[in-house]
């Protein structure tokens, strides 16, 4: 399989980010400071490459990985739960292959950030987004020096089967590739889940069986080919979904209020459950994590966060809360 063949209908472009744009991250993402499982912890940090996973439009966290199967039925919504490889921990029954897999991932639940507009939040919950910002050039240096080292590179029919066939599946595999040639950052998007209608025919039909597959094949694709140790691997939507039902046309509006993020490899300690939603799915049930708190995480697992500027350098950051904590229990 020459999964870079110049007749891919996957956009090489659309989820290619370059080993030169570790700058942009340094430069434009906020300070990170320690204060969050016990003041001053420090992890020990393995990652040298990142997977950013956006969830474009915002899924819905009571329907994917935080239902409320006790909430009344205008907020816990049509899909029934199923157990995941922890116990007593739940998602949708639509996600069995990462129900099998959760003991891989710490799950991330009751993050809440104040944004409700698609740009805005993609840009704030989601670093990768800021990359865009490096001059043309620069991105597309590296770019060009990758895609020549992984043409010629090879699969087994068994290793990118796991990955499905959809054109999320077949860039996660990409990403597999890049990542085992050098890139360090790759960024992947899953389009689709903006469901303010129709949103459970939707999910059941398209967005959750390509994720549970495609997901799943990524963390098993990396563990097997050695990588996943030192690639840790962020997925999440801008935002999440409102907890009660519209009902007049079946779907969820925006809510920032309440979302799930889900992290793997690089040090993380999978097989967790971080934070919690209170019981119908309006917020967390205590202090929570927002997104840059997500963020100085990844960083300090990838040992840029010392490099970061000063606060008064990125003003131009429009974040609710830009000085991100370390969230010390991923890594413990």
């Amino acid at each position: 399989m020459n999964f870079l063949s110049k007749d891919s209908t996957v956009d090489r472009r659309q989820f290619l980010q370059t080993g030169a744009a570790c700058t942009a991250m340094m430069a434009l993402n906020p300070l990170c400071k320690s204060h969050s499982v016990s003041e001053g912890a420090e992890t020990s940090p393995k990652a040298r490459s990142a997977i950013f996973i956006n969830l474009n439009g915002g899924p819905s966290q009571l329907d994917s990985f935080d239902p409320k199967p006790d909430a009344p039925r205008e907020f816990r919504g049509e899909f029934a739960a199923i157990q995941t490889s922890l116990p007593g921990i739940i998602v949708s029954e639509h996600l069995p292959l990462l129900a099998a897999n959760l003991k891989r991932f710490a799950l991330l639940r009751g993050i809440s950030h104040s944004l409700g507009s698609h740009s805005q939040a993609a840009q704030y919950v989601n670093p990768s987004s800021r990359l865009a910002l490096l001059p043309e050039s620069v991105r597309n240096q590296d770019a060009q020096h990758r895609e020549s080292e992984t043409d010629n590179r090879r699969v087994t029919p068994g290793f990118s089967r796991q990955f499905g066939t959809s054109e999320f599946g077949i860039s996660c595999l990409k990403a597999v590739m890049l990542v085992e040639s050098g890139v360090r950052f790759v960024t992947l998007n899953q389009n689709g889940w903006d469901t303010h209608r129709d949103n459970w025919n939707i999910l059941k039909t398209r967005q959750l069986p390509v994720l549970d597959q495609a997901l799943s094949g990524l963390v098993n694709g990396l563990a097997q080919r050695g990588l996943l140790d030192s690639t840790i691997v962020c997925v999440a939507g801008e935002f999440g979904r409102t907890p009660k039902i519209v009902a007049h046309r079946a779907g969820r509006d925006h809510y920032p209020g309440n979302l799930f993020m889900l992290l793997a490899g690089g040090g993380v300690r999978g097989g967790q459950v971080i934070g919690e939603s209170n019981g119908k799915g309006f917020g967390p049930v205590n202090d929570s994590f927002c997104p840059a708190d997500v963020a100085c995480s990844i960083f300090s697992a990838l040992r840029i966060d010392h490099l970061l500027p000063r606060q008064s350098q990125i003003q131009a950051s429009a974040a609710p809360r830009p000085d991100g904590r370390l969230i010390t229990a991923l890594f413990s």
